[in-house]
């Protein structure tokens, strides 16, 4: 069984990119500016999801020129056994390889095209434990944010995942949708720019909690 971990969206300029997301939805950091050799990235944390915004050198292990503006990917966190989600892939004959193996996290994406919008799996090799309930305490603290975000939501998963989507049957699947649409319970939902609007090509929809 996999879960949704974060939104990939990737950009030239992440910290530029976070703080027009942050402006508009008023939501916690779940991890700060982290510059590093094969990429950069910051995080925004939405209630059991997380954004990361990130600009690669070297993407799931082949070096890239220039950026992608827009959604990179969907991570996915595998609830069970790693190596039994791994050996569910191989008996579905479902394409995969290895494109990152440090020592915070490994990440597999499904498929074999580096360049791709993919989904991908992380295992992370920590206790995530302390990590999840501050965000939660801090995504508690804020109160959902500018539109009162509900904790917990919902992803559906559009053309860019058609492929895919057997493998995720808890999550919807919109054919008229290109990439992927959050959907959140919301308290405040913002008139001036209704139930449903973009940001880097991904769709936020608000409805009334």
């Amino acid at each position: 069984m996999f879960r949704p971990d974060h939104v990939m969206i990737e950009t030239a300029d992440p910290e530029g990119a976070c703080a027009r997301f942050r402006e508009r939805f008023d939501l916690p950091l779940a991890w700060p500016w982290t510059p590093g050799t094969d990429y950069d990235s910051v995080g925004v944390g939405l209630g059991g999801l997380n954004v990361e915004f990130i600009r690669f050198r070297t993407r799931f292990g082949e070096p890239v020129s220039g950026a992608r503006e827009g959604l990179g990917g969907l991570a996915f966190e595998v609830v069970g056994s790693w190596d039994d989600a791994l050996s569910g892939l191989e008996r579905r004959n479902v394409p995969h390889f290895v494109g990152e193996d440090i020592s915070a996290h490994t990440t597999v994406p499904l498929g074999g095209d580096r360049h791709a919008v993919v989904p991908f799996l992380v295992r992370y090799k920590f206790d995530t434990s302390g990590w999840r309930a501050r965000l939660d305490r801090e995504f508690a603290a804020c109160g959902g944010g500018r539109f009162g975000l509900r904790p917990g939501p919902r992803c559906v998963l559009g053309r860019a995942f058609e492929a895919w989507r057997s493998l995720f049957p808890a999550l919807g699947f919109d054919p008229d949708l290109e990439g992927l649409r959050i959907e959140f319970g919301a308290t405040a939902p913002d008139p001036d720019v209704g139930r449903s609007f973009g940001f880097m090509g991904v769709e936020f929809a608000l409805a009334p909690a």
